[in-house]
């Protein structure tokens, strides 16, 4: 049979007809309880193979209603940003360095200079030193020049989390093992690459070396570690070798073996006690000395000889900071800031200083930083 219409034609015919289900034979209790299906030839039994609730019409289908499952979830309440870490390792081993732990931005692909050194959780500026151009996209972040890097005026861009390698490689740095991937020019290097592909305005195909971005914004926080001026390198730590008052008060303005990884500037650096009665408590660090810290609101208890102590160059709320490596780590052996010293503006929420090898400080740029036409 054909049909046809203005637009087309076709044809139809009739499905082949399917046998009805046949009876397999049975005596007694067994009569008219097995069938062959007419589908797969099986014999069934309607006892045993009729599911429950079941109807059994004339040719040999079992027909039943069902109640759909319904997976009851929780209602929705919005998506939340807030990304919570237990360490600062990624999933395969490698150390982690900055880490957006709230208010992340964007993730995006971005191009390199095709000669720097980009290491995941590093840095970068969408700008080089002294606001200069780039080939590419971004740098790493180089140590800020002018107090709030008023000299140098780069611009924050993000945090590396990705890279268009096939395989991951890594490299240690200190003693800590991180992943990484270097910048290539020429074709042959680029062609040469186990690539894979990225997103976004690049193609898929585009063999040069890219790094993927998490966005940071004024409002991104932000978990870096922080090492003795270099990566991988320890806080020092400060043992209590004389008590300076007597009886002792709390102050903490005695001698120390191990001096602190840099002198202080007033109330701009934070003392944390690591061992002793004072165990897990901090205070704003007012001396300028690196072997006799001191405080303005005493430790509640009685300091002795041997408790040790961790000091790092700045402290809750405003603060300044030396990020070194480049963008890689918060550096302790660097004085918090002083007329004319290099240093980046930031506020900081938390200090975490209780455990050697794992202090690090959660922060956040402040707006100096985002501005491309400052002064």
């Amino acid at each position: 049979m054909s049909d046809s219409s203005r637009f087309s034609k076709y044809n139809t015919k009739k499905l082949p007809k399917r046998n009805k289900t046949r009876v397999v034979c049975g005596a007694r209790e067994d009569k008219n309880k097995f069938y062959r299906c007419q589908i797969c030839g099986f014999i069934t039994n309607i006892e045993r193979d009729t599911l429950d609730g079941g109807e059994m019409t004339s040719d040999g289908l079992i027909v039943e209603d069902f109640v759909e499952e319904v997976n009851i979830q929780e209602p929705f309440t919005g998506f939340d940003d807030t990304i919570v870490l237990d360490n600062i390792e990624d999933s395969k081993g490698g150390e982690i360095m900055f880490t957006v732990i709230e208010g992340p931005g964007r993730t995006f692909w971005a191009a390199t200079d095709g000669s720097s050194t980009y290491y995941k959780g590093q840095l970068v500026s969408y700008l080089a030193a002294s606001a200069a151009a780039i080939v590419g996209t971004v740098v790493p972040l180089a140590v800020a020049a002018g107090i709030g890097d008023t000299t140098n005026l780069q611009l924050i861009a993000g945090v590396v989390v990705g890279f268009n390698r096939r395989t991951p490689q890594y490299t240690t740095l200190g003693s800590l093992t991180v992943e990484y991937e270097a910048g290539v020019v020429t074709q042959a290097a680029q062609l040469a690459r186990e690539f894979t592909g990225v997103e976004g305005m690049y193609v898929k195909g585009d063999p040069q070396v890219f790094v993927q971005i998490a966005e940071i914004t004024p409002n991104t926080v932000l978990r870096g570690p922080i090492f003795n001026a270099a990566y991988g390198t320890l806080v020092g730590v400060s043992t209590l070798t004389a008590v300076g008052a007597t009886p002792a008060d709390g102050m903490v303005t005695a001698a120390t073996a191990n001096a602190a990884d840099a002198a202080s500037i007033l109330n701009l650096g934070t003392i944390y006690c690591r061992s002793g009665a004072n165990r897990g408590i901090y205070r704003v660090n007012k001396n300028t000395s690196s072997t006799a810290p001191s405080v303005t609101v005493a430790f509640p208890y009685d300091e002795v000889i041997g408790d040790t102590f961790v000091v790092v160059p700045l402290k809750q709320g405003h603060s300044t900071v030396v990020i070194a490596g480049p963008g890689m780590y918060i550096s302790s052996g660097s004085a918090p800031v002083a007329a004319g010293t290099d240093r980046f503006s930031i506020f900081v929420y938390k200090l975490n200083l209780e455990v050697a090898g794992n202090e690090n400080a959660d922060f956040r740029f402040n707006l100096d930083h985002f501005a491309r036409f400052r002064a």
